[in-house]
């Protein structure tokens, strides 16, 4: 019974053998593949880092331009309203002015 036993698992593993000795020229050319597929997305990979990096040195320029943009505005806003103020006063002066010369 043990003799039959190893007879097939001996007739098994040489199967097996044989049948990864047939399909060992496919699998050499399926990794040759897989590295060529692996340089391809590489290169495609390396493409994307100097996209996401030029993306992101923009975005960095259009944020310095914002908030230079938003300095500007809060200055002018302020002088509005100093000028507003100003006028407030200069027609408050010209209306005490009209009074006293009346």
């Amino acid at each position: 019974m043990q003799f039959y036993l190893i007879c097939y698992i001996s007739q098994l593993f040489f199967y097996f053998f044989i049948k990864v000795v047939q399909n060992l020229p496919r699998i050499l050319r399926d990794v040759e593949q897989l590295q060529q597929e692996v340089a391809h997305l590489k290169l495609k990979l390396k493409g994307v880092e100097q996209e996401v990096g030029k993306v992101e040195k923009d975005t960095t320029q259009s944020m310095e331009y914002l908030i230079k943009l938003d300095i500007l505005k809060n200055k002018m806003n302020a002088t509005s309203k100093a000028l507003q103020e100003a006028d407030n006063w200069t027609t408050l002066m010209a209306d005490v002015e009209e009074v006293c010369n009346s």
